[in-house]
This record gives structure tokens, C-alpha cells and sequence, in this order.
């Protein structure tokens, strides 16, 4: 969400009822990415199961300062540091797809019972709606060809969307 937030920035576009919302979305994801790496007993948030999974949200982490130094200078940045967002967001979108698959791995290791495939496809409806909404943005930027080359995704992203909704809803028939 914060890169999809930092084009509309870019563009002046309101993403809420109030103003641009960057600033609240960069905040989010760092607390998220806090409460995840050491856990938060207030909100039944335990730490990571695994030192596979605590590598994942470290590297996250990493990952996120580094792009998050230029989503706050929005929208004073230049063309290069527009590509950067777009390289930087997508290697760090792979990085969250494969921390999710980590910790429903982990549920199922623990309880056979969990259903692994409907958790996965339950995150990656989420996930795919913010990537819908961020490859769009992409496409107004028609100066960046890495821009360019994510917005060129929204056809399969929406396919994807539309199958996994489908498994959801019908399952696999």
C-alpha cells in the first residue's frame, strides 16, 4: 500500500476521505513490521516461529528502510528515484508473498488441520487487490519504463484475482 500511496502522491490524487494518506501508510507498515519481528503481548502477537521466518522480517525490514528514505520525500523526488520505488516495491512485495507462505507452513506444521490452501488464497486476494491498485498507478508514469513494465502486469494480477476468488468461493470444482 505505502508505494501505491506514494504514486497517487506523486499525481496529487486523494487516496481518502481527508488528504493523501503516505505518511499514515508508512507508519502502518513499520509498526506491522515491529510487532511482527518482536511481538506484541497486548495485541496476542507472538514472536516469529521460526529463525527462517524472523530472517524473512528482518530482511523485510531492511528492505522497507531503505525504499521508505525516498517514499517520504514524495513528491519532491526525480525519475530515478521514481524507478527506484518501482524496483525497490516489487523485490519487497516477492519478500512479503514469501513471509506469508512461511507462516501458513509453519500453522500447518503444527496443526494438520489448518486449511493451508484457503489461508493462502485468503492473503493472496489481500495482497493482490494492493498490487491491482499500485500496477494502475504505475501505469501513469509513462517516463518509467520499470513503471511501465509493473503496470503491464494488471492483466494477469486481475486473472489471478479472479481465479483465487473463484477456488474461494466455488473451490476446486
Amino acid at each position: 500500500r505505502v508505494t501505491k500511496d506514494f504514486l497517487f502522491t506523486m499525481k496529487g490524487l486523494n487516496t481518502t476521505d481527508g488528504s493523501i494518506y503516505l505518511t499514515g501508510s508508512c507508519l502502518e507498515l513499520s509498526e506491522a513490521l515491529h510487532k511482527l519481528t518482536y511481538g506484541d503481548t497486548a495485541h496476542n502477537i507472538p514472536t516469529p516461529p521460526s529463525q527462517t521466518v524472523a530472517d524473512k522480517l528482518f530482511a523485510i525490514t531492511d528492505a522497507y528502510k531503505e525504499l521508505e528514505k525516498t517514499l517520504k520525500l514524495a513528491p519532491d523526488v526525480s525519475g530515478d528515484d521514481i524507478l527506484m520505488v518501482a524496483e525497490k516495491s516489487e523485490a519487497l512485495e516477492q519478500h512479503v508473498q514469501e513471509l506469508m507462505e512461511l507462516y501458513i507452513d509453519d500453522a500447518w506444521e503444527k496443526d494438520k488441520t489448518v486449511q493451508a490452501a484457503r489461508l493462502n488464497a485468503s492473503g493472496s486476494l489481500v495482497m493482490t487487490i494492493e498490487a491491482v491498485e499500485k500496477q494502475a498507478a504505475f501505469l501513469n508514469f509513462q517516463g518509467c519504463a520499470a513503471c511501465l513494465n509493473q503496470g503491464k502486469k494488471l492483466g494477469a494480477t486481475l486473472e489471478f484475482f479472479e481465479k483465487t476468488y473463484d477456488l474461494l468461493l466455488n473451490g476446486n470444482v
